[in-house]
């Protein structure tokens, strides 16, 4: 949920081998973190331009989610924290 130049998101793939799909508002940010090189057999993980509240990620999909920060920028809090909800499967766990 905003993951910037996705370092957070790299970190996760490298150290338990996650599947990550990081959101960024910044075209910059998503190919500094889609140029990070992974080791091999590691899950790249896939960052893209897109704005949370409209994020077009399918319905309980995930396992997980978390946010460093970047809930703080976004106005519109309560569709912040139901677009999480809405991503992630039952049972889904959401840091914040």
């Amino acid at each position: 949920v905003g993951c910037g130049y996705g370092l957070t998101a790299h970190r996760a793939a490298v150290t338990a081998g996650a599947h990550v799909v990081g959101l960024t508002l910044s075209a910059a940010q998503a190919a500094v973190a889609n140029a990070r090189p992974v080791p091999d057999g590691v899950p790249r993980p896939e960052v893209v331009v897109r704005d949370w509240l409209a994020n077009g990620l399918p319905g309980a999909h995930f396992d997980a989610a978390w946010a460093v920060e970047s809930t703080t920028h976004m106005r519109e809090r309560p569709r912040v924290f139901a677009e999480v909800a809405r991503v992630l499967r039952p049972g889904g766990r959401f840091v914040l």
